[in-house]
């Protein structure tokens, strides 16, 4: 283990996982606040909490579900190593990492690497047994949580859950591969999932290790998420008169991803797209900024869509950021993106994606494997770059006219009520 290593390793965390400001707010703050004794302990990253609510930072994922089974009953708490602060958030949230950063201090002293080596005696995992003591929860509900969070409460008797929070595709958290190291510990008790495409895709990447739980998208499937899909100030009908209003979600790319095409590198999608938005004058795109492009690269998107769309009356970059995209959906017939998860979201919502080529390491066979089984019911179509330089509006519209009207509950199996409430607040193991 090298500094260079370690400087590197921080870098492909800076900005979405780890941060100076986050590093240091775990020492402060562990000394700064009172420790709450909450039933159930929930985490997510500030990359997960981008919705704004009434000034205030929210989750469309984690809050909601906090406020679904009663803030009195819950304790917010920041993933290591978050930024934000109780005063930036809607919820009041906690920062007791300081263990965390002690614990991967003690495990490149001991093991020298920062890595997950061994499941016994490991440091990270003490350290969220002694969060987990602390809080005396008897749940966990988290975004992807770790390996050491699914052992450290598995070993103190905690039920764990994993809230998903995007498309799931071949590889990565939902992986056998992942877990193979430690014979396949470490995964959460259960999945809660979205839909039952979502739920079927994570019982066979995962062949079977881990319960997929189907409880629907929070802001569709609660009282409270479905608020979000009502936001305050969002203008439904542009000026002018437009044939379509078409929603672009824009993606991210990883640390140190360089392209030739600097639109994509930048926004997450290609030139010829950007070439289709501001020929076709008849049709009005609103467009998105993916949550980890809005939390921390803000200024340097916004400054190239100034540049690109400064002509461009039937665009507007400004005003769906910060909503719950939901709402951003409000009035749209269309949606274009690489490859964003809001094409979920938007099939949920019965609106048609198509969806755009992107670049290694988001190729085609990438995005078709994906969302394919999304495309098979014809709720989203993939097309090639080179396709939308002929593109016309005619065909851009019959492209989303020609969709199935899906009933959602349907395809996703109708979600019980109350679901929520019996899998977290009772334990009820039939869910």
């Amino acid at each position: 283990m090298n500094i260079k290593f370690l400087v590197r390793y921080f870098l492909e965390r800076r900005g979405t996982v780890w941060s100076v400001r986050g590093l240091i707010n775990s020492i402060v703050l562990w000394f700064k606040q009172t420790h709450i004794k909450k039933e159930i302990l929930y985490y997510c990253h500030d990359v997960h909490r981008f919705v704004i609510v009434e000034g205030k930072l929210y989750s469309p994922l984690i809050d909601v579900l906090h406020q679904h089974t009663g803030e009195d009953r819950g304790l917010s708490c920041v993933a290591p190593f978050s930024k934000l602060i109780s005063a930036n958030c809607f919820i009041d949230v906690k920062n007791y990492n300081l263990p965390v950063l002690i614990g991967l201090l003690m495990r490149l002293s001991r093991y020298r690497s920062i890595n997950l080596e061994t499941i016994e005696s490991d440091p990270v995992i003490y350290a969220y047994r002694y969060i987990f003591k602390k809080v005396e929860c008897r749940v966990v509900v988290a975004v992807q949580p770790s390996i050491e969070m699914c052992i450290a409460a598995k070993q103190q008797g905690i039920r764990i859950f994993d809230m998903q929070h995007g498309v799931i595709g071949s590889g990565g958290y939902y992986s056998l591969n992942r877990r193979s190291k430690f014979s396949q510990a470490g995964w959460p008790d259960a999945v809660l999932c979205w839909d039952s495409i979502s739920r079927e895709r994570i019982l066979s990447e995962s062949g079977g290790c881990v319960r997929a739980v189907l409880v629907g998208h929070p802001a569709f499937a609660t009282d409270e998420g479905r608020k979000l899909l009502h936001f305050p100030g969002v203008t439904v009908s542009p000026n002018g008169d437009y044939s379509l209003i078409v929603l672009v979600s824009l993606t991210w790319h990883g640390f140190g991803g360089r392209f030739e095409d600097k639109n994509y590198e930048v926004l997450g999608i290609p030139v010829e797209l950007v070439q289709l938005i501001k020929r076709m004058k008849g049709v009005f795109f609103r467009i998105r900024l993916h949550p980890v492009q809005s939390r921390y690269s803000r200024l340097k998107v916004m400054s190239m869509l100034g540049r690109i769309f400064a002509d461009c009356s039937n665009v507007n970059f400004l005003d769906f950021n910060d909503c719950y995209v939901g709402a951003a959906f409000a009035g749209c017939g269309g949606h274009i993106t690489v490859s964003s998860a809001t094409s979920i979201e938007a099939w949920q919502l019965r609106i048609k994606t198509l969806l755009v080529e992107g670049y290694a390491p988001i190729r085609a066979e990438v995005v078709e494997s994906y969302f394919s089984d999304y495309i098979r019911q014809n709720a989203m179509t993939r097309i090639d770059r080179s396709s939308l330089l002929s593109l016309t509006e005619s065909e851009l519209l019959h492209h989303f006219n020609d969709r199935v009207e899906n009933d959602v509950h349907t395809h996703q199996v109708r979600i019980e009520s109350g679901i929520l409430h019996k899998l977290l607040l009772e334990g009820d193991a039939r869910c």
